[in-house]
């Protein structure tokens, strides 16, 4: 059995880090592998602050422990599998230009790490995980965080039928 893991990873973009506190040379590259391999297979949660990650955990502990009270069914479990969590990473140009094409869609600032996780969670189908994100990681409340992720949907439809490979024409000779 799989046991449950609560994963945080300090916002960089919120809260600047001290130089005295950067790895360097192998040991950021492999701080930085293990970022990305715990983003492409965990929900990540990104904090700001001591006090930030403490409210955090707690919030988390709680719904864990509530949830573990009950015994869910086998039925149960299987359902949680099929509907685990799927992304889609963004590279750096395409999140760059994702970001580019829904400036201005939500009221709140949203930082780019949770903006990058809303995407990819997106594109990867599960805009209720995106929304719980949006609204966990700003202060937009959950109606704005699935308003706004369906703006963002029209957004990727448009340059999807935009990019769509035209049909070449048959011309019998």
């Amino acid at each position: 059995m799989r046991l449950p893991s609560l994963i945080y990873i300090l916002d960089e973009e919120i809260h600047a880090v001290l130089p005295k506190h950067v790895d360097t040379g192998s040991s950021a590259e492999k701080l930085r592998d293990l970022k990305l391999t715990l983003k492409a297979s965990h929900v990540v949660n990104f904090f700001a602050s001591p006090e930030d990650l403490a409210a955090k955990v707690t919030q988390d502990i709680v719904r864990m422990v509530g949830a573990m009270a009950k015994q869910p069914a086998a039925h149960v479990l299987a359902q949680l599998a099929t509907n685990a969590v799927k992304r889609h990473p963004l590279t750096p140009p395409r999140f760059a230009f994702l970001k580019q094409q829904v400036a201005g869609v939500f009221k709140h600032d949203v930082p780019n790490s949770i903006l990058r996780e809303a995407l990819e969670l997106t594109i990867g189908g599960d805009n209720m995980a995106a929304a719980f994100v949006l609204s966990r990681g700003t202060p937009m409340p959950l109606d704005d965080a699935v308003d706004g992720l369906m703006a963002i949907e029209q957004v990727l439809t448009k340059i999807l039928q935009i990019n769509k490979p035209k049909q070449a024409s048959h011309v019998n000779v």
